[in-house]
């Protein structure tokens, strides 16, 4: 049945109504800046209530999100990515994850967790959805129930230390430990969190599963000792360098090149750190290009086989297949590390090849019009060549990542910025960890740290689905 027209005297009512919401609006303006202050404020705790109302039964919230059964809202948004996990426990399929996880204990910690923290609304809930996830799937080795668990502090990241230590601990965990569950469901990961369940109910972590290296006793206890913004395998080279004596402001460059999560080829990686720990002169600046020369003489394949022509050969082999530090002067390495990136940077240096593209998204972001219109991409390089080019343009030795990126091991991304002239200038070259879908290194022209607006756009490409920010990245 049809409405009934409005009535003059209504229209006149609602009229006047209208006339007093502007008189209002009007006044507000003309308020001071205390009580605008506490007006936004009212208005944000508004907003949060209508917010947690709307997503009060969040289980079957997040189904219908993720099914694509309701229209996006600005509140869906920030839970895109929780409703794919959530879509993804209930119809899991098997060796799905190196570890299956419990979908009622998913369920449960993200009903608690949505009720009484805020890391599943911010920029990173994507992170700690994947860490609840990882959660899940170790509800076996629960000491706790989520239900009781009220955290103290309103900081993200404090929250999770806290829930952690609820579900989970016995014993003391030093904090570094917590980016285990923040790698999510990966093989990597599982091992990690591993760890941290050992170490939670005070076993020893020397018998362990999965160590990059035997700890030696004093090993383990400075592992433990590891500082908080260390991360699982990081941890290990700060109790193996203090074990040589090493001071943190040493560990930290050292931890900060290739050697911070890679352990392959120890037993010759070890005598590299004896001979860095002896150089007390020597500036920690070179520490990095010093490990990409020794790991692309000794282990790159990159020179033509004599041997090549025979049955089971290899056209390429390393340079220096029995490089050793015996001996060593540190001028005269650093003459050969310096020899060693002029060539890489002259033109077309090397056998151009090319590997398949790993699948992360682009990216792309616009600010401005007209004339002052810029457009930010971050576009993956793919060839021998094309790391070659993005080397010899910002001054640093990027191309030496070819062969692992052929292995699959890295991806190198350029972030670029291109004018309203169509002028594109480099900014940032980026390495990516492609099993923990990191970025462990961005450097600027020369090996310099990106600023706040590379930053800035690297946490918006993350937010888009690309690459998580390492805090070792930048240092």
């Amino acid at each position: 049945m049809d409405a009934r027209p409005k009535s003059n005297k209504q229209k006149r009512q609602e009229l006047k109504e209208k006339q007093a919401r502007r008189a209002v609006r009007a006044a507000e303006q003309r308020e001071s800046p205390r009580a605008k202050a506490a007006a936004l404020t009212a208005r944000a705790d508004w907003s949060l209530r209508r917010a947690k109302g709307m997503h009060r039964n969040l289980p079957r919230f997040l189904e219908r999100l993720e099914a694509e059964t309701m229209p996006s809202t600005r509140a869906a948004n920030g839970l895109e990515h929780l409703a794919a996990l959530y879509g993804t426990v209930n119809r899991a399929k098997p060796n799905q994850y190196p570890l299956v996880p419990d979908a009622a204990a998913f369920r449960r910690l993200v009903e608690v967790c949505w009720e009484r923290t805020d890391f599943l609304r911010g920029q990173d809930a994507g992170t700690f959805g994947n860490a609840l996830l990882a959660l899940s799937a170790h509800a076996g080795a629960w000491v706790r129930l989520p239900g009781p668990w009220t955290p103290k502090t309103h900081n993200a990241s404090r929250q999770f230390h806290s829930l952690l230590r609820h579900l989970l601990a016995l014993y003391d965990v030093p904090t570094f430990l917590n980016s285990a569950w923040t790698e999510g469901l990966t093989p990597a990961g599982v091992v990690h969190q591993r760890w941290f369940i050992r170490v939670a109910q005070g076993r020893n972590l020397r018998d362990a599963e999965g160590l990059p290296f035997p700890l030696t006793k004093k090993q383990a206890h400075y592992y433990l000792q590891a500082p908080s913004d260390f991360d699982a395998m990081r941890a290990f080279r700060w109790a193996q360098l203090r074990d040589m004596g090493a001071d943190e402001r040493f560990i930290r460059h050292v931890v900060a090149t290739r050697l911070g999560q890679s352990f392959d080829h120890e037993d010759f990686w070890v005598t590299v750190l004896r001979w860095l720990v002896d150089q007390p002169m020597l500036d920690h600046t070179q520490y990095g290009p010093i490990v990409d020369y020794l790991h692309n003489r000794r282990f790159v394949a990159n020179t033509p086989n004599p041997l090549g022509n025979q049955p089971g050969q290899p056209l390429l082999v390393p340079s220096q297949p029995n490089l050793s530090m015996k001996g060593r002067d540190a001028e005269g390495l650093l003459r050969a590390v310096a020899d060693w990136h002029r060539r890489l940077g002259g033109a077309g240096h090397g056998p151009d090849f090319s590997w398949t593209p790993v699948m992360l998204p682009a990216f792309q972001h616009e600010e401005g019009e007209g004339k002052s219109r810029k457009v930010y991409v971050i576009t993956q390089l793919t060839s021998a060549h094309a790391l070659q080019g993005e080397g010899r343009v910002m001054g640093h030795c990027v191309a030496s990542y070819a062969q692992s990126c052929r292995a699959g091991r890295c991806s190198i991304w350029s972030l670029r910025m291109i004018d309203a002239m169509g002028l594109e200038t480099r900014l940032v070259t980026l390495e990516v960890d492609n099993a923990s879908r990191q970025v462990v290194q961005a450097r600027r022209k020369f090996n310099a740290m990106p600023g706040e607006k590379e930053l800035l756009l690297l946490h918006r490409w993350a937010s888009a689905g690309g690459p998580t920010l390492s805090r070792w990245a930048t240092r």
